[in-house]
């Protein structure tokens, strides 16, 4: 990441930076280095807004929702990103994966049947 951080940092091209801030976020959940990944991902959702990537707006605060909601644990604050995201998502297939994400955060807070329901969701727009 570092060496594409390197050749990035020479592009003046908004779009890359936001890209390269989500590519990175999703290593760092797979890694289980949670704040630096939400740390990622909140930077891809300010670049993203500053040169109007509205898709990559919403990938990076869809992946907020999971990994700040269900991840770290912090159902309150992953909901307020799924706000966020809900104005920003345009596809079925978003929409499918923000109801996934929303799915665990509703069975983390205990909240079983709200899961399972966003679960549906999540099925259905993907279908």
């Amino acid at each position: 990441m570092d060496a594409g951080r390197e050749a990035v940092a020479k592009i003046d091209y908004g779009p890359v930076h936001s890209e390269l801030d989500v590519e990175e976020g999703r290593v760092l959940d797979a890694l289980g280095q949670l704040d630096e990944a939400a740390r990622a991902f909140e930077a891809a959702l300010e670049s993203a807004g500053r040169s109007e990537q509205w898709r990559l707006m919403a990938i990076a605060a869809t992946r907020l929702v999971f990994v700040v909601g269900y991840r770290q644990q912090n159902p309150s604050e992953g909901l307020r990103y799924a706000a966020v995201a809900r104005g920003l998502v345009r596809t079925p297939a978003q929409e499918g994966t923000l109801h996934s994400a929303l799915s665990a955060v509703r069975a983390a807070q205990g909240e079983y049947e709200a899961g399972v329901a966003e679960a549906r969701k999540a099925v259905a727009s993907w279908e």
